[in-house]
């Protein structure tokens, strides 16, 4: 609901429609608050990683409300009939991770891709049936707008607040604050609140379904006036060094990997801006770098790729380096596609990312599990061999301890 003056009734009228519209949000966002309070003042109410799994699971299930409110509203309504099969199933994966006892990179990693699928899905999934992606990226802009600055929002009152309590207190109750109290008010101003003042900026009615093309003045500066320049630079450093290498007839540092998925992020945010640029007209210029873009990276992937099996052979398989590398296929399928299909349509490139994240991250087996099963068995095959003292097992050791809170037994 938007207003032209801040007040208590303005306030109240937008709470109260906030609250009809995402009931369920709302109350998975409350029992968030109210959990997170709780192991603030009780920091031993429950283990680590259930604390985290059940934390993770409320966040997600506000996601997921949300989602299933704006299919309702587009028109989506096989996907409401479905709400309660959605939270259940949510539910059901959230139980299946309960019996994890350490709070480690498997368990963060799994959790963030199933939000990264939901924020996906809550911007494309309600316009599944449109026939461009206007009005889905009109959405995500003023979704990930709102998600940046109302957080933002709940700052001045938490300082001011804590401020407050600072001086007053010892001065007219003799009472002094502890970092718990400072906290609390931090998660109802900083979480809470800044959570509701996102759902009343979710765009409703007419504003949900946009089909006006809006491209802000700051992306315009964003994109045109540095992120352009700076890719033409960064891509002229790595094929510079491309050349370097393949002169000297020498392999690539593995940390190029790590750069060129930089300069492939870099391509993507001006694809995405030239994609809508070209909408309603027939320039030459933007349609031909529409076009060839993807193609100009090709080379790069390719020095991506050497880096990625230098890196694995010289130092081993990790999690990180299996993402890397599915990363690398995926930039080269996307790529390709975005040739061939002269990036006709954009909303299938953060869906399939997502969906990729969320499919080689899911428990109870992933990467996490691979590259942990991997390095055990190195790990005790170099036991076997050679002295327990030696710095590479102990190195290994230390790694599965800090990443898994897995335990290799020399004996």
């Amino acid at each position: 609901m938007k207003t032209n003056k801040l007040s208590l009734i303005n306030l109240k009228n937008c709470l109260r429609e906030t609250s009809l519209r995402f009931p369920a949000a709302i109350g998975y966002a409350a029992l968030f608050t109210i959990l997170t309070m709780a192991l603030v003042w009780h920091p031993h109410l429950l283990p680590k990683s259930q604390a985290f799994n059940l934390q993770a699971f409320l966040a997600e299930g506000a996601l997921l409300s949300v989602m299933l409110k704006l299919c309702k509203e587009t028109g989506q309504t096989n996907f409401g009939r479905n709400a309660w099969l959605c939270h259940l199933s949510l539910a059901a994966v959230a139980m299946l991770w309960m019996p994890l006892d350490y709070l480690g990179q498997e368990l963060i990693t799994a959790h963030l891709s199933i939000a990264v699928l939901l924020f996906c899905l809550c911007i494309f999934l309600p316009f599944r049936r449109e026939t461009d992606d206007i009005a889905s990226s009109n959405l995500g802009a003023r979704i990930i707008k709102a998600a940046i600055f109302c957080p933002l929002a709940g700052i001045v009152p938490t300082v001011l607040l804590s401020g407050l309590i600072a001086f007053s207190f010892p001065l007219f109750f003799q009472l002094s604050a502890i970092d718990k109290d400072y906290m609390s008010i931090a998660i109802i101003f900083l979480l809470f609140l800044p959570f509701l003042l996102f759902l009343s900026r979710v765009p409703k009615g007419k504003r949900l379904v946009c089909h006006q093309l809006k491209v802000g003045k700051f992306a315009i500066v964003l994109i045109r006036q540095i992120t352009m320049p700076l890719a033409v630079i960064y891509m002229c450093i790595l094929y510079c060094y491309d050349a370097h290498i393949a002169l000297a007839w020498e392999l690539p540092n593995g940390g190029v990997s790590y750069m060129v998925a930089i300069m492939a992020a870099m391509v993507f945010a001006i694809e995405f801006y030239l994609y809508f640029v070209s909408r309603g007209n027939q320039d030459y210029t933007v349609n031909w770098y529409l076009r060839w873009l993807p193609i100009f990276i090709m080379p790069l992937l390719a020095l991506m790729s050497i880096g990625i099996c230098r890196r694995i052979a010289d130092y081993g398989l990790t999690a990180s380096r299996l993402y890397l590398a599915t990363l690398n296929v995926w930039f080269y399928v996307v790529f390709l596609l975005m040739f061939s299909t002269r990036a006709r349509r954009i909303h299938w490139i953060p869906l399939s990312f997502a969906a990729l994240f969320a499919l080689t991250s899911f428990l109870p087996f992933n990467y996490n599990t691979v590259a942990r099963l991997y390095i055990v068995n190195d790990v005790q095959q170099r036991i076997a061999q050679h002295d327990t003292d030696d710095s590479e097992i102990l190195s290994r050791q230390d790694y599965l301890r800090n990443t898994y809170g897995y335990e290799v037994t020399t004996e």
